[in-house]
């Protein structure tokens, strides 16, 4: 088993959304990565560097609320402590504005067996010979980008989730809030950012206490965004995106490759 370090950085207006990164290099040059399960591919924000680099095609990616224009380069090595990729192809991105981050995507992760340990703020890596096994295995349901989804439950309701790292809130889509109004309290409006650097005036609520495979979670903030346009385009239809406030409540094991998780 070998870790890496997670550092958390807070919201500078909302301290409830947290956003987390982990370092690692380009071809020996040091880069911070935001880590996002909910991001199919790896990207990174352009620099004097990665211009001198070779591009091949261009491309579009999108987020929650808009979409952006990319180019495709070959990076000799990617190595963020013991996960090290050769001739990777990442996603490089113009500096539009500040909101937008490199990211350490599920094309990555998941090749690798992962405990998200947000108690003690990092990633262990788990390697064959290792001992660390959740007392209850789940099957892990994965979209045709590999992104993974888990089911909550609210008594007798039931929501499907995209389990998203990336996501400094939990955002719920708007449709659901209004099948099971009886699930939120609305507290007021704040302004919501996606991975585009995109950003829309949302509507925040406070989510009811829900479960996840027997396991008790309480109540936090959440954002409600209409999904419609990233779901026409998913395999796997959501109602929310888990982001921090979910995630944080406890530790996570996913066996990637095996498309099985639990909790540690």
């Amino acid at each position: 088993m070998q870790r890496i370090r997670l550092f958390f950085e807070e919201n500078d207006i909302s301290h409830d959304d947290v956003e987390v990164y982990i370092k690692g290099q380009i071809n020996d040059k040091e880069y911070n990565f935001l880590l996002d399960t909910g991001a199919a591919k790896s990207t990174l924000v352009t620099d004097e560097y990665l211009e001198s680099l070779e591009y091949s095609k261009g491309k579009k990616f999108s987020g929650v609320i808009g979409t952006l224009n990319c180019r495709e380069v070959n990076i000799d090595k990617l190595c963020l402590g013991p996960i090290i990729e050769n001739g990777i192809k990442i996603d490089i991105i113009n500096n539009l504005n500040d909101n937008i981050k490199n990211v350490l995507g599920i094309d990555v992760l998941k090749k690798h067996v992962i405990v998200f340990s947000y108690s003690t703020q990092e990633l262990l890596i788990i390697e064959e010979d290792d001992s660390i096994m959740p007392e209850n295995l789940f099957d892990l349901e994965v979209g045709n980008k590999y992104h993974p989804y888990i089911d909550i439950g609210f008594k007798e309701i039931k929501s499907k989730c995209l389990w998203d790292t990336g996501a400094s809130i939990t955002v719920v889509d708007e449709e659901f809030v209004k099948r099971n109004p009886s699930l939120f309290e609305r507290i007021g409006k704040d302004i919501g950012t996606d991975s585009t650097g995109e950003s829309r005036e949302t509507d925040i609520y406070i989510m009811k206490n829900y479960s996840i495979n027997g396991y008790e979670f309480t109540s936090h903030k959440v954002a409600a965004i209409n999904l419609s346009n990233i779901n026409s385009k998913a395999n796997i239809k959501m109602d929310m995106i888990l982001g921090f406030p979910t995630i944080r409540q406890m530790d996570w094991y996913f066996d990637f490759p095996n498309r099985k998780w639990g909790f540690i």
